[in-house]
């Protein structure tokens, strides 16, 4: 059976042993193809249901709140993470159940089947680059993309962050649908490195050795704390003074715009279309703990 998701009027399917009300009208473009198999012997159902939806878009307003509900991800959320790299899907839907018993509903076993279906689907591509996250009912109450992890102050991926930049574009190949925002995030270690850069370029312009530097760091510490004498050790003399030393105009900002640029060039390098990856701002300046990094949402 072919249908297009073109149709505006909902389709439903009487069956004997239930009711399911299926509605295509969120969908603006693809076809649907569903081979079913009914099996009755006795009480006991046995139903496959092999589907096949090509190039499938929705309407945005198309919120799919029965899919949200029942499955726990929105229905175009899910339709991105199960089309392939064709920007196809292909699922099949196996329902079983006793008709004599008072606790089965054929749409209720559908649903439940769809469920574990997502999840079977969904979990193992996401187990290479992320977590998945359940309600207490089995739901999937959320999505998480572990986030490309930077070198202090650099725009350079430290070893894991290039790991997860490969396992990444592996992932956005095969899912197709899939478009994520890409949001930067820079911490306090970023700060306090360039604050060191800026004091090292402001003392190495009275020399390059080791004892012009120690010099012209006693005169600034002088000048800056004229009450206070200088700490003995170069290690204290440095971190005090960097303290006081700004970062540079903008490169906070520059930094972080540099990290979203490398994380989406090395994407795009490795096959995934550019447009597919959206840059975001920082939500803050810095973050205490962890990380200089790129963090990553799914995009709706």
């Amino acid at each position: 059976m072919a249908m297009s998701p073109q149709r505006r009027q909902p389709v439903r399917n009487n069956h004997p042993c239930g009711s399911a009300t299926v509605r295509i009208s969120v969908a603006k473009d693809g076809t649907l193809t569903a081979t079913l198999h009914y099996r009755l012997s006795g009480d006991d159902l046995q139903a496959e249901n092999d589907v096949t939806m090509r190039k499938l878009e929705l309407e945005r307003a198309g919120v799919g709140g029965a899919v949200q509900q029942r499955v726990g991800l929105p229905l175009d959320t899910l339709v991105g993470l199960l089309k392939n790299r064709s920007g196809d899907i292909h699922v099949n839907v196996p329902v079983s159940g006793s008709l004599s018993s008072p606790e089965f509903h054929y749409a209720d076993a559908v649903w439940a089947a769809v469920r574990n279906m997502a999840i079977r689907l969904v979990a193992l591509p996401f187990s290479l680059i992320g977590k998945l996250f359940f309600t207490e009912d089995s739901r999937i109450a959320s999505v998480a993309i572990d986030p490309v992890t930077f070198q202090t102050a650099k725009a350079e991926p430290t070893p894991p962050g290039a790991e997860q930049l490969g396992k990444l574009a592996t992932f956005l190949r095969d899912s197709s649908g899939v478009r994520l925002r890409l949001r930067p995030v820079t911490t306090v270690a970023d700060v306090t490195s360039l604050r060191r850069d800026a004091l090292e370029a402001r003392l190495s312009q009275h020399g390059a050795d080791a004892a012009a530097r120690r010099q012209a760091a006693v005169a600034l510490y002088t000048e800056l704390f004229p009450l206070r004498q200088p700490p003995a050790s170069d290690e204290a003399l440095f971190d005090a003074l960097t303290r006081e030393t700004p970062p540079p105009p903008r490169a906070l900002r520059a930094l972080a715009t540099d990290r979203v640029a490398a994380t989406r060039d090395s994407l795009v390098r490795a096959g995934v279309a550019a447009e597919r990856l959206v840059p975001l701002e920082s939500r803050a300046a810095v973050e205490s703990e962890g990380s200089g990094r790129v963090e990553f949402e799914i995009a709706r």
